[in-house]
């Protein structure tokens, strides 16, 4: 049996962005999956020979999948095999000046899925969040958990503002540790903003003053609709534009 993760990367004029701390989020997944991760020398290493030879001008995103299986009857591991692939970021400057919409999914996200908290493929599709998504015209959207919890998005971290307060689900609803979630509650802490991880819920979200989504390649994107209600605010001088600047300069 085989099992796969992978790390999704953007690719700046400097480099992979914090390369560190996408290999460790890559080692805890193999830890629980049984992949041999290499070293993070050799890692890196491996990443940037591939760029060599990519004629694809920066910024762009590189998706790196290492790929392991037990021998028969054996616990002697194969070496994991690597794939990579690289594409444009489709993020436009409009989307980050006007705000983008979000929805909550039909479709409620399975409890106790352990997958859900490392990047691997192994974890079903999203096929069907999509084409929700796609239906209602919709940027993102958002997983609601069994018990009626905020999670994530189907390629996002979600935050959102009220009172003052800066709210995101903790890793208990089932959302991945996304690398950008890290640096937005430590920028955050830096700032001196007043930052809650616990149990959300999506009324909270409709009435919240500020919204945001965090991923690699987005970096931080403003929300200013969730399901029909409109919230500028994340697109002016708050807290969400706060920690846009300070995470321009990371």
């Amino acid at each position: 049996m085989e099992h796969s993760i992978f790390e999704t990367m953007k690719i700046t004029q400097n480099g992979i962005e914090v390369p560190f701390v996408h290999w460790q989020r890559m080692k805890r997944g193999g830890t629980i999956l049984g992949i041999n991760v290499p070293d993070y020398l050799e890692w890196i290493n491996n990443l940037e020979e591939y760029l060599l030879g990519i004629h694809l001008q920066p910024p762009h995103a590189l998706r790196v999948s290492l790929t392991q299986a037990k021998k028969d009857s054996s616990t002697k591991l194969h070496s994991p095999k690597w794939s990579f692939s690289v594409r444009q970021i489709p993020y436009s400057e409009e989307q980050y000046q006007e705000g983008v919409g979000i929805i909550f999914l039909e479709k409620l996200r399975q409890d106790s899925i352990s997958l859900t908290y490392i990047k691997s493929p192994d974890y079903p599709d999203n096929q069907s969040a999509l084409l929700n998504m796609k239906d209602r015209g919709a940027f993102e959207g958002i997983w609601i958990n069994q018990r009626g919890e905020l999670v994530e998005g189907t390629k996002s971290n979600i935050f959102f503002v009220q009172n003052g307060t800066l709210y995101t689900p903790s890793l208990t609803s089932g959302c991945l540790a996304g690398t950008r979630r890290g640096i937005v509650i430590d920028l955050a802490h830096k700032l001196n903003i007043p930052l809650q991880e616990r149990d959300v819920y999506p009324m909270e979200l409709l009435e919240a003053e500020e919204v945001f989504l965090t991923n690699a390649l987005m970096g931080i994107m403003p929300v200013t609709q969730a399901e029909n209600r409109q919230i500028r605010a994340s697109v002016m001088d708050g807290i969400t534009q706060a920690l846009i600047k300070a995470y321009k300069v990371i």
